[in-house]
């Protein structure tokens, strides 16, 4: 088993290269015990919020303006979940201490201690990181943070509306996978990912799937594509930017979507202009997004931690950002003026080939194509991503297993057990920013025999 390459893990925003990684010794970790898989106590129906129930946890430092500005959430949350709606104080406490506070064990999310669907409110540097994906092992965690009480009031209300209202939109999913020139890696993730799950879609979903792949995939197409009259799902494929730790441009434009504008990796070895990126920047102020979710695959397209996990056994962990912050795009998406989003799915670190390729399988597109389908079906966003967390735990168990079986100061085991920690850190960057609660509607289905176009 061989280390996965770099897939779709940025471009370098100054320098125009790709990002690398370390070497076999920075990917070897200490094994623990694999957690219990995400489920629900007593058979409960996760796409029920009376079963399952809905909270937020916030900052106990939070400005109280934002409560009030989400208070149309979280009224409308209430009505749905009854019982099992909480409000939960977080005081800055360990990952260990908050799980004791809250009496959790490991097995089955009993929504009657913890609701299944927790919305994290504000900023990394107030609620971790850690935090959000140690609750998103056992449950549907999603993250919201604006710059001002205006962007929690837009969302809220836009939630609320796009889940009150009958849709008017076309049941439509777009497919956005950049190729660019001479790269080896988003070549592989046209062939290995976006045609697979393009053909997996349109056998699997009622919705018309829609598809822009390779060289088509440029920035003037991406436009269209947010635009939600061309329907309300979109997932993209292909790098995304990076810049170091306090550079000018990182907090506005680290994630940014690198289109296939981009001549590639042979010809282009100085700094990325805006030209070639889809970023906050981008976004149309006359454009509603409402009702829109996007699954964006490509580093950084959640946000940034402070240090990066992949260099495990690295002296000290490399430096990201100063501090953590949550994607800009993402961000500014979900409080639109001109309409907000629902809901952006993204990676907080590096992404990798392996989260679609496995050595000895080939191409899989399964985790992604079970994920889109349940959505198009109506399930509820962070119940169809469950199976990303079901993934990411299986990849824990295969990690326990090799450990015990193979010495990890062995070329050949130091290179199967690097791979496996390489796809644990990598299965586990995948995050909500947006309400986990939040479901997809629209009107009409592809006609018999449509699919991918």
């Amino acid at each position: 088993m061989s280390i996965h390459r770099p897939m779709l893990s940025g471009i370098e925003g100054e320098s125009g290269a790709l990002v690398s990684t370390g070497g076999i010794r920075d990917w070897l970790g200490t094994a623990t015990q694999p957690p219990q898989p995400r489920d629900t106590a007593f058979y409960a129906d996760r796409d029920n919020l009376t079963e399952v129930g809905w909270g937020i946890v916030y900052s106990e430092n939070e400005d109280p303006r934002i409560l009030e500005a989400l208070r149309p959430l979280l009224e409308f949350r209430r009505d749905q979940s009854g019982a099992l709606f909480r409000e939960i104080t977080y005081a800055g406490e360990s990952v260990d201490q908050f799980f004791r506070y809250q009496r959790l064990a490991p097995g089955p999310a009993d929504p009657q201690r913890l609701p299944y669907y927790l919305t994290l409110i504000g900023g990394p540097e107030q609620i971790p990181y850690e935090l959000q994906t140690a609750l998103g092992v056992q449950r549907a965690v999603g993250r919201i943070y604006f710059e001002d009480p205006s962007g929690y009031r837009r969302y809220a209300l836009g939630v609320v509306e796009s889940e009150s209202k009958p849709s008017r939109k076309e049941a439509r999913l777009s497919l956005f996978a950049v190729r660019n020139a001479d790269d080896p890696l988003t070549a592989v993730s046209v062939d290995q990912l976006a045609r697979p799950l393009a053909e997996a879609l349109a056998e699997k979903s009622a919705w018309r799937v829609n598809s822009t792949i390779g060289a088509d995939a440029d920035k003037a197409s991406l436009r269209k594509l947010l635009d939600p009259t061309s329907g309300p799902l979109v997932f993209t494929a292909g790098h995304a930017v990076y810049f170091p730790a306090d550079h000018p441009r990182q907090r506005s434009e680290q994630g940014g979507l690198v289109t296939a504008d981009w001549p590639g990796p042979k010809v282009w070895h100085r700094s990325i202009p805006p030209d070639f990126l889809w970023t906050a920047a981008d976004l149309d102020p006359d454009t509603d997004y409402s009702g829109l979710v996007t699954f964006f695959f490509g580093c950084y397209t959640a946000g940034t931690p402070r240090h990066s996990e992949f260099r495990a056994q690295s002296a000290s962990k490399p430096l990201l950002a100063s501090e953590p912050f949550v994607s800009a795009l993402a961000s500014r998406l979900l409080s639109h003026s001109g309409g907000s989003a629902l809901a952006v799915v993204g990676h907080l670190d590096q992404t990798f080939e392996g989260s679609f390729s496995w050595p000895g399988a080939g191409s899989r597109v399964e985790t992604f194509a079970s994920a889109l389908v349940s959505l198009t079906r109506g399930g509820r966003l962070g119940g169809a991503l469950e199976v990303f967390a079901r993934r990411y735990l299986e990849v824990s168990g295969l990690i326990l297993e090799t450990s015990r079986r193979i010495p990890q100061n062995g070329t050949e085991g130091g290179q199967e057990l690097a791979a496996l920690w390489q796809a644990y850190f990598d299965a586990r960057g995948f995050l909500i920013v947006g309400d986990p609660a939040i479901r997809l509607s629209a009107v009409t289905s592809k006609p018999a025999g449509g699919g991918a176009g």
